[in-house]
């Protein structure tokens, strides 16, 4: 049995790329607004330009971090499907000559 901390473990994961991105947002944006406030000369267009690439950084990141918590999760899908399958018949013909190729 594992330990509490570690059910439902691909839901936490995604979770986790959904809060990452907002903080990274969030990040971003505050980031820009700081430069912008304390650099008078830079352009609104080189303001803009960062929170853009830290807008789509951050979604880079969270895809990669979403898309393993979805690979986990299918896999503990699949796995739950294989334990719950009824074992196949074994009186095909195959399996009465003991070969094991199709």
């Amino acid at each position: 049995m594992a330990w509490p901390l570690y059910n439902n473990i691909g839901e936490k994961i995604k979770g986790l790329a959904v809060f990452e991105f907002a903080i990274g947002v969030a990040a971003s944006i505050i980031y820009g607004m700081f430069v912008g406030a304390n650099d008078l000369e830079k352009s609104l267009g080189e303001i803009l330009l960062i929170i853009v690439l830290g807008v789509v950084a951050s979604w880079l990141s969270s895809l990669l971090i979403y898309g393993f918590g979805e690979l986990i999760t299918r896999v503990i899908n699949i796995d739950e499907r294989q334990a719950n399958a009824t074992p196949p018949n074994n009186t095909s013909e195959y399996a009465n000559k003991g070969d094991t190729q199709l």
